[in-house]
């Protein structure tokens, strides 16, 4: 009975720290996107959002395309 007791509290406690630190990985992940801010560019260039391959969006200075 105490082995039983003793593996559940050590299971618990392992899961109590587990989800901690994904609130702090969450929370520290949301902060970080909060202080990013997009490229400046120069006065040739534009901001350009462009797609990669998987889906991500990045931003990047690019010169305009000629019309």
């Amino acid at each position: 009975m105490k082995k039983t007791l003793t593996v559940l509290a050590i299971a618990a406690s392992l899961v109590t720290v587990a989800a901690t630190a994904q609130a702090d990985n969450f929370l520290v992940g949301l902060l970080q996107s909060a202080m990013w801010q997009p490229p400046k560019c120069s006065a040739p260039e534009v901001l350009t959002q462009l797609r990669d391959r998987r889906g991500n969006i990045t931003f990047r200075c690019q010169k305009p395309a000629s019309r």
